[in-house]
């Protein structure tokens, strides 16, 4: 079974956090595959996305969720297992205060 996190952030205004994802052609909320130590590998993925210190991201999770769907990629049902972390940056950077702004080639909003 594949773990995945999916990663909400607000910003001061209380807006969520999304990226532009060019494979699905959509804002996508952050993500990243789980294998051990799940909070310590969501707040490191925060940190390289955003290029914020990991000292000053804390994680919790919300609630996590198992369930099957096709996956395009491998032509077959899979099940995969959600776990929904709620993010608090200490400092939230001033663009993450923008409607839409770009890091390292990466459109969000």
């Amino acid at each position: 079974m594949s773990k995945h996190a999916i990663i909400i952030i607000k910003n001061s205004k209380n807006e969520l956090l999304q990226y532009y994802d060019t494979r699905w052609e959509s804002f996508l909320f952050l993500n990243c595959k789980l294998i051990n130590d799940f909070e310590s590998e969501v707040v490191k993925e925060v940190s390289n996305k955003l290029h914020i210190q990991e000292n000053e991201i804390s994680c919790n999770l919300k609630m996590d969720e198992v369930h099957t769907k096709y996956s395009e990629s491998a032509k077959m049902e899979k099940e995969y297992h959600h776990y929904f972390y709620n993010v608090k940056i200490e400092n939230i950077p001033n663009i993450m205060n923008s409607k839409e702004f770009s890091i390292d080639g990466i459109e969000y909003k």
